[in-house]
């Protein structure tokens, strides 16, 4: 009986047809889940309405009094300054105490307030309608939360943040915060460089290596930059070196993997920011939370490739002797670790 001839398929035909299904499948895939990711981010964040939910209204109140603490903690600020501010976050947290009551983060805004108020009043600037409303939101504070005083800022030595003898990882976890005065002094080639190669050693996907850190020497470039960050300061002139950390798009593929330029970054930046304190360097985190017009700004601005993302930069630099931070309260730990 003769045998059936069953027709087999070329040579990597196979193999063709399978990039053919996975590019459709990616090309499908990938405005889809940008698109899903566009209406969880509408819907839930406090885009449309900061009050929508009550973590929304909370988030937006701690956004707030933080940019007030900050405030406080510069050399020499101004009588009545972020009056803007302070307006908005009195009229939050009225309302979150109608919706809520005063809790923790009330509390904290509360005391934040109370500061700004004194702050202005030594200076011989009355705020009477606003110290009014805090005393009649005041008399709400539950009695478990009326001797909490957190929140403001406070004044350290450089000697309490650089200790040589405290250089394990949790002193320099505990001491680190985001200075905003800087002395004249440079910051040594041969320590950054360290700093890089420490961060070097963080976490990414599947080993890539994807960060970039572009020292922004030129004081024209570091001018461009800045303007486009749009938070400009007296105190930005001051550090001596502003770092740009990115990553690179290049480096990824699928549609899964559309964050992992951001994940891989940040991780990189937090990294840095520990070496060069680890180091004896102060640094502040300056947000890059830009729209499409100042994401394209910053790239012509500092000669980046369209491939690549800007994540963070960084201010880094000696500090003087005494320094005021703001103390920017963490949530208890309990609210973050949850057994499931």
């Amino acid at each position: 009986m003769q045998e059936k001839k069953v027709a087999k398929l070329p040579a990597g035909f196979k193999t063709k047809l399978g990039d053919i299904y996975r590019f459709l499948k990616e090309y499908i895939c990938l405005p889809a889940d940008f698109l899903y990711d566009y209406f969880i981010y509408a819907g839930k964040s406090g885009t449309f309405n900061t009050g929508r939910t009550r973590k929304t209204l909370q988030a937006y109140i701690i956004r707030l009094y933080h940019g007030i603490e900050v405030g406080l903690s510069y050399p020499d600020p101004k009588p009545g300054f972020g009056v803007k501010t302070v307006k908005r976050l009195l009229k939050a947290l009225e309302k979150f105490e109608r919706k809520y009551g005063i809790d923790y983060y009330a509390k904290i805004a509360l005391n934040v307030l109370f500061q700004y108020v004194e702050f202005n009043k030594q200076l011989g600037l009355e705020f009477t309608e606003l110290n009014d409303r805090l005393q009649r939101l005041e008399e709400k504070v539950p009695e478990l939360l009326k001797e909490d005083k957190r929140g403001g800022y406070e004044k350290l030595s450089r000697t309490e943040l650089f200790d040589p003898g405290k250089t394990d990882f949790e002193s320099v976890i505990r001491t680190r915060h985001s200075f905003r005065q800087y002395t004249s002094e440079p910051v040594a080639p041969e320590i950054l460089q360290k700093a890089v190669k420490l961060a070097m050693r963080s976490p990414s996907a599947c080993n890539r290596q994807q960060a970039k850190v572009y020292v922004l020497d030129d004081n024209k470039i570091r001018d461009r930059v800045l303007k486009v960050q749009n938070n400009q300061r007296g105190w930005r002139d001051q550090p001596d070196k502003i770092l740009l950390v990115t990553s690179n798009v290049e480096y990824y593929r699928q549609s899964r993997e559309r964050y992992a330029a951001y994940i891989d970054g940040g991780l990189f930046a937090m990294t840095l920011v520990w070496a060069l304190h680890a180091l004896g360097i102060g640094t502040c985190c300056l947000n890059l939370n830009l729209d499409k017009g100042g994401i394209k700004k910053l790239k012509k601005a500092a000669g980046l490739s369209q491939a690549e993302v800007p994540i963070m930069l960084i201010a880094a630099g000696k500090l003087p002797e005494q320094n005021n931070v703001a103390i920017s309260t963490r949530r208890d730990v309990n609210e973050v670790l949850i057994n499931i």
